[in-house]
């Protein structure tokens, strides 16, 4: 298109061409989920699969009524799941349409505003001050046209763009005006070829996926071989095959966990809704608990620890008229602070006794790093002037000041600079026809910062002391980042904090998790420094909002966008701040922490209960008696006895201590530690010998199987009853845990629970399925007395861990 036409634009049918062939201006983002998919995915469960295992078995075996309890289970937990995530990422389109972006173009001659997806390759487009760029482009006119490509690069400087330079899709005017064609739409610009690398970069398992699965596997391994020696020792005692089959899926049914996974889910999206009151849209269940075990934190500087917008915020000034007059008379509007001027000046017109108009420059030198300073001469056609701005240091050499008057100066010039803020003086002289410095008028100076977002050094303070390690990532020099850094109270302990971007390839993951700062990074650098990161068994959660952080977000265990991110940095997020304050990121660890200590506790509660059986089950065989449960009675001690209880355990809201600064390091880390272990040993050994003697001694003086079977279903189900509170926190015993009583989820479970766990002694219908019978006064008192001892046996147990735990803690 010559430049001659430019004014008329594109015509219609040209349009619809330029769709047909490059189709609409709108990214290919990773957001593919259709609700097929999202179900499907929730069968990508290690124990989902096994469940799906026994039931084709038992199906083999005519167990129905074992198919039909499994299947519910199954069922339940995929419904959690796919209602969550869909509904998440149903949440965000909703939040994303309600943002339309518009730019004027020029097409037939005329001017027209058209919805940015809409733009094709050839489109003439005008831009102004707040205009987001929407298309990769060449500037074809250019007023004082700058640009802020942050995004993109990192970078919060803006930069000055002339006629045939290029522009990106996602950067922002921020000063001047424009007349751009666009050159690439969609999937093709640099936006559109960022997703297209997002798609190669393969998504790995997260930590908490990885436990999960390792979880998974060990108690697949144990099923199995259980189930094997079982099989292998029925038939060498010369016992019948299928009942030995039957024999070790009783057991494999025993050893699951069945509403385990079921449970997570719950109490993962108990977690995701209670960071959704604290403003924070959790789009993927398992990142709620890997906020909870997050170890570092890594934030992009530029819109998300700042605002990404200098501002002038402090005010030296003795001569405001000459002040506003020098900077607005020598602001070129092609820099940060530059523009931070001239909106402070806006702000101050009432205060300019002066028409800027008056002025005509003779002469003008640009500013110089090593200089520090600029000048240029003015004419109003009666006397010259001229103005020098810079910094203060350097310009109040060249002013008419007696020795004390500088000290005094240089001690409120000292004060303001060790703040971090960048500082601009102006001074002046009339009469100069010649730029000859000295005896110069003192006006003041102002100091100038990108300001922090609200809220960003406590919050980050606050991080730091819950523990987490913080690492600042920003495509900013060092010395801007560091200034930032400075800001942030505690954070900088030292002078070896900052790496640049040619240190980066030469570190190593404890070289990496050194330094606090890194500065003049690419998005590659980022990506790597998370990597390095993660080989070092760090748990990552990273911060960003730009195209330039889309890499390393989706490297991260939890990625997390800001409300105003680009929409690329929302797609690849786990975790969306809907109101850009990055105070909601401690809320949604601190509710991390809270889902991954409930389900730590649910394991160690579930896995009491499953070994517990086990080992009854295991002490029958290698006495060579009958089997002390049925597969019904096993699934309805798990699944509706234990049940409500798991269930209840998730909805625990006891926030105690959870933001101490031990509470993610690497062993508490684990969902099953040694700790936890042992706890889970002395209790399920305790239940499983009782209750075995119990069942032994019953079938001995009775000879009835039914009577010592609904006894020892019955001593389980009650038991797992007994010491649930005991469980709402493995790390106090229960005279210690505040509001024992707090939980009403609870409460009503242990009544609905007790009432499940006597319905087959009562329903003569459910009886004849569980095949239990009526028990006998001195039953009851057995079953009485075998609860209070098991509650005190649970509570010695929590103390030996806690006196383990304690001494190793102050051995490391």
């Amino acid at each position: 298109m010559n430049k001659e036409n430019l004014p008329q634009g594109l015509k219609n049918h040209e349009v619809e061409k330029l769709i047909k062939k490059y189709g609409y201006n709108e990214p290919q983002t990773q957001n593919t989920n259709t609700a097929v998919k999202t179900f499907l995915s929730q069968f990508n469960n290690p124990l989902i699969i096994l469940l799906l295992v026994v039931i084709a078995i038992s199906f083999f075996l005519n167990e129905y009524l074992d198919i039909y309890l499994l299947i519910i289970v199954i069922i339940i937990n995929v419904a959690i799941g796919f209602i969550q995530e869909y509904s998440s990422q149903k949440t965000l389109e909703k939040l994303k349409g309600l943002v339309k972006t518009e730019n004027l173009v020029i097409r037939n001659g005329k001017r027209e505003k058209i919805e940015s997806r809409n733009i094709v390759p050839g489109d003439i487009i005008v831009l102004t001050k707040g205009d987001k760029i929407p298309a990769d482009s060449r500037v074809v006119q250019a007023n004082n046209f700058i640009v802020n490509e942050a995004f993109l690069t990192g970078e919060s400087e803006p930069v000055k763009k002339e006629e045939n330079t290029e522009v990106f899709v996602g950067s922002f005017v921020i000063g001047g005006s424009a007349t751009i064609q666009a050159t690439k739409t969609g999937k093709a610009t640099r936006y559109g070829a960022l997703t297209q690398r997002l798609s190669n970069l393969n998504t790995e398992k997260t930590y908490t996926q990885k436990q999960i699965a390792q979880f998974s596997n060990k108690i697949m391994i144990i099923a199995a071989i259980i189930a094997i020696l079982v099989v292998v020792i029925s038939i060498v005692r010369g016992e019948n095959l299928l009942n030995s089959i039957r024999t070790a899926i009783t057991l494999s049914v025993t050893i699951i966990p069945e509403s385990l996974i079921l449970i997570i889910s719950l109490a993962l999206t108990i977690g995701a809704q209670r960071i959704f009151k604290q403003k924070g849209l959790v789009k993927k269940l398992d990142s709620v608990e890997n906020l909870g075990l997050t170890t570092t934190l890594c934030i992009d500087k530029t819109g998300t620890l700042t605002e990404g917008k200098m501002k002038v915020v402090t005010e030296k000034i003795q001569d405001k008229t000459n002040f506003l007059l020098g900077i607005d008379l020598m602001n070129e509007q092609k820099s940060g602070i530059e523009l931070a001027l001239l909106n402070y000046l806006n702000k101050n017109r009432i205060h300019a006794k002066y028409n800027p108009n008056n002025y005509l420059r003779i002469t003008y030198k640009e500013f110089d790093s090593e200089r520090k300073y600029t000048y240029g001469i003015f004419t109003n056609k009666e006397k010259h002037r001229l103005i020098v701005m810079g910094t203060p240091y350097v310009v109040i050499d060249f002013c008419y000041l007696s020795d004390e008057k500088k000290a005094e100066l240089k001690k409120e010039i000292d004060a303001v600079a060790s703040q971090g803020q960048k500082l601009i003086a102006v001074a002046f002289k009339e009469d100069a026809n010649e730029p000859l410095l000295q005896d110069l008028h003192w006006t003041g100076f102002v100091g100038i910062e990108d300001n922090l977002r609200r809220n960003a050094q406590k919050s980050i303070n606050e991080i730091i002391d819950s523990g987490i390690d913080i690492k600042i990532l920003t495509g900013d020099n060092p010395i801007t980042a560091k200034m930032i850094a400075s800001k942030l109270g505690d954070f900088i302990d030292s002078d070896d904090i900052t790496a640049s971007a040619k240190e980066i390839q030469h570190l190593s993951g404890n070289d990496v998790k050194r330094y606090k700062i890194f500065a003049n990074i690419t998005p590659a650098q980022k990506l790597e420094i998370v990597s390095k990161l993660k080989e070092n068994n760090e748990v990552i959660t990273m911060i960003g909002d730009g195209i330039n952080d889309v890499l390393a977000l989706k490297k991260a265990d939890v990625a997390v966008s800001m409300g105003q991110a680009s929409d690329i940095a929302k797609e690849e997020g786990d975790l969306v701040l809907l109101n850009n304050d990055l105070s909601i990121i401690l809320k949604t660890i601190e509710q991390g922490r809270l889902a991954f200590k409930n389900i730590k506790n649910i394991i160690s509660y579930v896995l009491s209960n499953s070994f517990a059986e086990i080992t009854i089950i295991l002490l029958a065989f290698v006495f060579g008696l009958p089997f002390p449960f049925t597969i019904p009675q096993i699934l309805w001690i798990h699944v509706i006895c234990d049940g409500p209880l798991d269930f209840a355990l998730a909805f625990e809201n006891n926030t105690q201590g959870l933001m101490n600064k031990n509470f993610n390091k690497k062993n508490n880390r684990n969902i099953i530690n040694n700790d936890t272990y042992l706890l889970v040993s002395m209790i399920s050994l305790f239940i499983g010998i009782i209750s075995f003697a119990i069942f032994f001694i019953t079938l001995k003086q009775t000879g009835d199987i039914k009577v010592a079977r609904t006894l020892v279903f019955i001593t389980s189900a009650i038991s797992s009853i007994v010491y649930v509170y005991s469980f709402k926190n493995m790390d106090l015993n229960i005279w210690n845990i505040k509001e024992l009583f707090k939980n009403r989820f609870l409460n009503i479970s242990i009544i609905i629970s007790i009432i499940l766990a006597i319905l087959p002694l009562i329903i003569s219908r459910l009886g004849t399925i569980f095949e239990t019978s009526k028990l006998s006064t001195w039953n009851i008192l057995i079953i009485s007395l075998f609860s209070i001892a098991l509650a005190t046996w649970v509570e010695f147990a929590k103390l030996v861990k806690i006196k383990i735990h304690s001494q190793k803690q102050r051995t490391k």
